[in-house]
């Protein structure tokens, strides 16, 4: 727990003159259903952009999203919010972003521009419920993604959440996956879409979709290898004379998989999945040759799973792709003669690959994942959030707040882990009826939150004015 007694008094100050209900200097207000097909997508889009989107005032700086009262039901994914903005509930505090069963409705932050910086964003006086969902299982030999915050995930900015309702939201590690003999090898699974087996990955339903799938062994003509799901997902490797490797993931998406080569030629290696999304199997080979060498899976980004080894019966087996934090690895190739190949590693939390299964993904954060930036919770609820599963590390029934700890105790593929951890602190928080199976009995990790202070939070909190000045 890093509490800076100066961040908390500015933060307490801005939270002060935000109370006072003066607007930001040009900033617009954005009431979601005015018009109505102002929905809440289109409001943090206009937002974003600092523009008009499906007939939404444009936006203008530091906006105000205005929800309005009682509960409703968004089409999910939303978009991430990447600008400085507040989300507000209606003055009796009756709003409410119910997600019907479906995950993550809110993301702030996200991969920067040049020369632009985190979002500073206000979530206030609103409740997030019924958000859950399950990480992306990894396919034929990859390993499964992370759950990272059922309700909100926050990459990075500095984030206030003032008088907030978090209720029966939860998150569970996608499973990992067994090899087949003599067949195709699968990707692993991404924070929100499945590993692809033998075949494109599912596009993601949000960001993180899996791996992409192998091509099949191949004999006399090379069979490629196929490309990851959106949003941004790399392209399958190729065959042929010249031979195009698999694509890296961008940002949110999985790694392509690789091609299995002609004749005696061996597999490609799996690509590299981005933030979120799971690394691409490796190539199989048919090759009856020891020179010949299937393809190690892609590794996978922070929270997706490896892709699996590519499988060469009487060759050599590739390696699994190590899995991000939260991930599981990715399985070795089968293989009965030729040299062993290695497990991938998995990430902090996750079950560890076998040599012929993916590991499973864990479960972090029920309710809020926070990866990066300056957290302040006031008078906020968390009620009946859990971290889910069977297998896997179940920590932070509420909260997950990466810590030094856990970047210690992570083994994976380190991409996407922050420069600089996050600092989180608040008062008047409630916490009831979370759960975390895996969690500990110690004030930073408990069935309600892993790295953060839970005296701190739950002290309640001064009058705003003297918090503000003292």
């Amino acid at each position: 727990m890093r509490a800076h007694h100066g961040r908390r008094t500015a933060l307490s100050l801005a939270v002060a003159l935000a109370l006072t209900g003066a607007p930001a200097t040009q900033a617009a207000t954005i009431t979601v259903g005015t018009p109505a097909q102002c929905d809440l997508a289109a409001a943090i889009e206009s937002a974003n952009g600092d523009s008009s989107v499906s007939g939404c005032v444009a936006g203008n700086g530091a906006d105000v999203v205005q929800l309005p009262a009682g509960t409703m039901s968004p089409t999910l994914p939303l978009p991430p919010i990447v600008s400085t903005l507040e989300i507000r509930g209606d003055a009796l505090g009756t709003s409410a972003i119910d997600c019907g069963g479906g995950g993550q409705p809110i993301v702030i932050g996200g991969e920067l521009i040049a020369g632009t910086a985190a979002p500073s964003v206000v979530l206030r006086r609103f409740g997030v419920q019924n958000c859950a969902y399950v990480a992306g299982a990894g396919q034929l030999g990859g390993g499964g993604g992370a759950g990272m915050g059922g309700a909100l995930f926050i990459y990075d900015g500095a984030v206030t959440l003032d008088r907030m309702r978090f209720s029966n939201s939860g998150v569970s590690g996608g499973a990992g996956s067994a090899v087949i003999f003599g067949g195709a090898v699968g990707g692993g699974g991404g924070l929100h879409g499945a590993g692809g087996a033998g075949t494109v990955s599912a596009d993601a339903t949000g960001f993180g979709s899996g791996g992409g799938g192998s091509g099949t062994p191949a004999t006399s003509s090379p069979s490629p290898g196929s490309p990851a799901g959106l949003p941004n997902g790399g392209a399958g490797g190729s065959g042929g004379i010249f031979p195009a490797p698999p694509g890296a993931g961008g940002f949110g998406g999985g790694g392509g998989g690789g091609a299995s080569l002609a004749s005696n030629q061996g597999g490609q290696n799996g690509g590299l999945g981005g933030f979120g999304g799971g690394g691409g199997a490796g190539g199989p080979t048919s090759a009856s040759t020891t020179t010949a060498f299937g393809g190690n899976g892609g590794k996978g980004g922070f929270g997706g799973g490896g892709g699996g080894g590519g499988g060469s019966p009487l060759g050599n087996p590739g390696n699994g792709g190590d899995g991000g934090f939260g991930a599981g690895g990715g399985a070795m190739g089968y293989f009965e003669n030729g040299l062993a190949a290695t497990v991938g590693k998995s990430g902090f939390g996750a079950t560890a690959a076998t040599n012929f299964s993916g590991g499973t993904g864990a479960a972090l954060g029920g309710a809020i994942f926070v990866r990066a930036g300056l957290v302040d919770l006031r008078n906020t609820v968390f009620q009946g959030n859990a971290a889910n599963g069977s297998v896997g590390s179940r920590l932070g029934g509420a909260i997950f707040v990466l810590d030094q700890a856990a970047v210690t105790a992570h083994q994976g593929n380190p991409d996407g882990l922050p420069v600089a951890l996050p600092d989180i602190g608040g008062c008047g928080v409630s916490f009831s009826g979370n759960t975390a199976a895996s969690a500990g009995a110690t004030d930073t990790n408990n069935v309600d939150v892993y790295g953060a202070s839970r005296s701190e939070l739950v002290t309640p909190c001064k009058d705003i004015f003297m918090d503000g000045f003292e």
